[in-house]
């Protein structure tokens, strides 16, 4: 029947048809019509796509090979990959997202193995990397066997991608799951192709101390954090220590089975961290800091206290008792080590009370966005909640980072394959729009259970990478060369996202020292005006997206150029 239904939506037994790169095939829409040849303008050292759909229209199974010719002299890092089907944790087996990238097998340069099902259609994602230092117009041809080509212009206008431009991108990560506790060298490379600057640096390492607080000596340079700390150090990442989770288990090696004291009261009654729990913690952070700085990856650490701070219950009285114990842990972390960045999130449910109380202790302040409207609890059934944020918080936030240098960033907890690809292209526009210069996600590898099945654990699998290494029928079938780190297709999307948001910050810096013409400024604080209206309400459009970011890297040639 799949068969017949496309033979007779294209009129043809093999129907081939450019689509969208960030356009996710939906099973339930008939195949793609044929369109005219796709311009894709770009600079020179970044990363590019092109879509494709291949729809068969006989009840045979086939093997095709899929040619692409063009790309030679401009790009380089050539890969063909499929969009995969994968049931979702929310509708279970009754929808199907395509999220997985998984890669075709190569047959030689240029060329890759096509296997199509009776009546499957396909869309394939041709992914690649620009060259620097070319300019020109490069026709790039994708030839399915037995069907007429697909036909592209890459477009390469000479200049130079602006990667120095800073532009965060804090990625929340378990290097105890796989591929990262496997491959910790294979998702480093990753993380960094991916523009990442910064991951959670979880799990304090297996140590033990004195009642006083005393840390009981130990190799740390044995343990699988000083395994991490190479592979993500070597690849250029910071890496944010998060020991959050270990704070009310540090071990007694004086009275075994017991652990330190967190906190205790004062006189009037407050939280307070003990002093044999600040010794500890200074101890171990100084030994942890000193392998670093042996190893060579002093400048590479950074201090994730707490994770999320609110008032919480204590609304009423914000800043509560919790928010202010933040705060003392913040104040120690900066005593202990006044070098270190002091990284904070601001969760969904920090108030402006909490902000403001926090706020002179963090060097790197990663809010979410977007904020809900309101608050389901913890909050006055009247109080609005994103308002207040974009209104009151905002305002904090940026004139803190006047004064001091604070970096403003931004993370978002995703809801896993089912948040849209538009959504990951845009969002970092919607940050600078804004005024953030980063953008960060829940979260780059959590999953519970298999990679391939969001069904099988007690929690969706939030992950924007799947592993190759599982024995799951569908990386089986779709992943033969074994690709280790698969990605998503939202992750593909979050990439050229960054890489829009790194052009219009190169623009909006040179706008603001005066240094772009009169007619570039015009233009770019339309769009500047245009991503705050994102920022503010998240409602995308793709034909919007597409045209920023064409007319972002028009502008900015035109100023490369001095025209």
């Amino acid at each position: 029947m799949a068969a017949l239904l496309n033979r007779a939506a294209t009129g043809s037994e093999l129907a081939v048809a450019g689509v969208g790169a960030w356009d996710r095939f939906d099973p339930a829409l008939p195949p793609a019509a044929a369109s005219g040849k796709t311009e894709l303008i770009a600079l020179g050292g970044e990363y590019c796509a092109l879509g494709v759909e291949v729809a068969n229209g006989i009840a045979e199974a086939r093997m095709l090979t899929v040619k692409i010719a063009g790309l030679e002299p401009a790009a380089e890092a050539v890969v063909l990959r499929r969009q995969v089907l994968l049931a979702n944790w929310y509708r279970r087996g009754a929808i199907t997202i395509a999220d997985a990238l998984p890669p075709l097998t190569a047959a030689g340069a240029g060329i890759w193995r096509l296997p199509l099902a009776p009546g499957e259609t396909v869309r394939l994602h041709l992914g690649f990397k620009t060259r620097s230092g070319i300019r020109g117009d490069f026709p790039v041809s994708i030839t399915v066997e037995g069907a007429p080509a697909v036909n592209a212009v890459l477009k390469l206008t000479g200049a130079e991608f602006p990667r120095q431009v800073e532009f965060g991108n804090l990625q929340c990560m378990y290097p105890t799951l796989p591929p990262a506790s496997t491959h910790p060298e294979l998702v480093a490379r990753d993380l960094a192709e991916h523009y990442t600057t910064m991951i959670e640096f979880p799990f304090m390492p297996t140590v033990a101390f004195h009642g006083d607080g005393g840390l009981v000596p130990s190799d740390l340079s044995r343990t699988a954090q000083a395994r991490w700390m190479r592979a993500y150090g070597d690849a250029g990442l910071t890496m944010a220590i998060f020991w959050a989770g270990a704070y009310e288990r540090f071990p007694n090696a004086d009275a075994p089975g017991t652990y330190l004291a967190y906190t205790q009261k004062d006189a009037d009654g407050n939280l307070k961290i003990t002093p044999e729990w600040r010794r500890a913690f200074g101890e171990i952070l100084a030994a942890w800091l000193k392998l670093a700085g042996e190893s060579g990856y002093g400048d590479r650490m950074a201090i994730w206290a707490v994770d999320e701070p609110a008032s919480k219950a204590d609304y009423a009285i914000a800043p509560g008792p919790g928010m202010r114990l933040t705060h003392e842990m913040y104040r120690l972390a900066h005593e202990l080590q006044p070098g270190v960045p002091r990284v904070m999130t601001h969760g969904l449910y920090t108030l402006p009370a909490d902000a403001e109380l926090i706020l002179p202790e963090v060097d790197v302040y990663v809010a979410h966005w977007p904020q809900p409207e309101t608050l389901t609890r913890w909050a006055p059934p009247e109080y609005r909640h994103r308002e207040a944020f974009l209104d009151r918080v905002l305002l904090l936030l940026h004139r803190e980072r006047e004064r001091r240098g604070m970096k403003l960033w931004s993370y978002h907890v995703e809801p896993g394959k089912t948040e849209t690809v538009l959504f990951e292209r845009a969002y970092p526009l919607a940050a600078v729009g804004l005024g953030m210069t980063g953008v960060g996600t829940w979260a780059y590898n959590c999953s519970s259970g298999a990679t391939w099945d969001d069904t099988d654990g007690k929690i969706l699998d939030y992950s924007f990478v799947y592993d190759g290494t599982e024995k799951h029928p569908l990386n089986l079938q779709y992943n033969p060369s074994g690709e280790v780190v698969v990605p998503s297709l939202r992750w593909e999307a979050l990439r050229s996202g960054i890489q829009d948001a790194k052009i219009l910050l190169c623009l909006k810096s040179r706008m603001a020292e005066g240094r772009l013409s009169a007619g570039s400024a015009r233009e770019v604080k339309s769009i500047l005006d245009r991503c705050e209206a994102f920022g503010r309400d998240p409602v995308f459009n793709p034909e919007e997206i597409d045209r920023f970011g064409a007319f972002l890297r028009q502008i900015y040639t035109r100023e490369q150029n001095g025209l």
